[in-house]
C-alpha cells in the first residue's frame, strides 16, 4: 500500500508540473521499493523528466535501465524514441538512424519517427532517402518545410517555393 502512495505522489507532482518534487519522489519510490510494481513506470517518468530538462545523461540511463530490467514494459516503446530523441539532439545521426529505422520497422505508422529520419538523411546530404521518407508523411508544417529544402538544394526553386507557402 506505501508503495502505490508513494508511486501515486510521484505520479501528482507530475501532473502539476513540479518537476523538482517529481523527480525526488519518483527517484524516492526507486529507492525503497526495489521490486515494486511500478518500477518501469518510476524509470520511464524519471528519464521523460530528464530528457525535458535536457540532462540526456541521467535521461539515457533512466531509459536504459527500464529497457534492460522491464523489456516487457509498456513503457518500452516510448523509452526506445526517447533514446532515439537524444542521439539525435546530440547530432550522433548513425546511431539515432539505426534507432529511427527500427521503430519505424516496429511501427510502421509512426509519424515522429520517420520525420526523424527524413531529417536525419537531409542532414547527412542524402536527399534522395530524406525525400523517399518525407513523401511518406501527410503534409504538416515540419515535413513541408523539409520538403521545401530539399527541392531548394535540388534547384527546383517552383516546387521549393510552393512546399515553403503550404507550410
Amino acid at each position: 500500500l506505501l508503495a502505490d502512495i508513494d508511486i501515486f505522489i510521484a505520479q501528482t507532482w507530475l501532473r502539476a508540473k513540479d518537476n523538482y518534487q517529481a523527480l525526488t519522489s519518483f527517484n524516492r519510490y526507486l529507492n525503497l521499493y526495489p521490486t515494486g510494481k511500478d518500477r518501469d513506470a518510476a524509470l520511464y517518468y524519471l528519464g521523460y523528466l530528464y530528457h525535458e530538462t535536457k540532462d540526456y545523461q541521467m535521461a539515457t540511463s533512466a531509459f536504459q535501465s527500464l529497457i534492460d530490467g522491464h523489456s516487457g514494459s509498456e513503457y518500452v516503446p516510448s523509452a526506445k524514441f526517447y533514446l532515439a530523441e537524444i542521439d539525435y539532439y546530440l547530432a550522433n545521426y548513425n546511431m539515432a538512424l539505426d534507432a529511427f529505422l527500427q521503430i519505424v520497422k516496429a511501427e510502421p505508422e509512426n509519424s515522429d519517427a520517420i520525420l526523424r529520419l527524413a531529417q536525419i538523411y537531409y542532414y547527412t546530404g542524402s536527399y534522395d532517402n530524406a525525400e523517399t521518407w518525407v513523401n511518406k508523411l501527410a503534409p504538416t508544417y515540419d515535413s513541408l518545410i523539409l520538403e521545401g529544402h530539399i527541392q531548394f538544394i535540388r534547384k527546383e526553386y517552383e516546387q521549393a517555393l510552393l512546399s515553403f507557402q503550404k507550410a
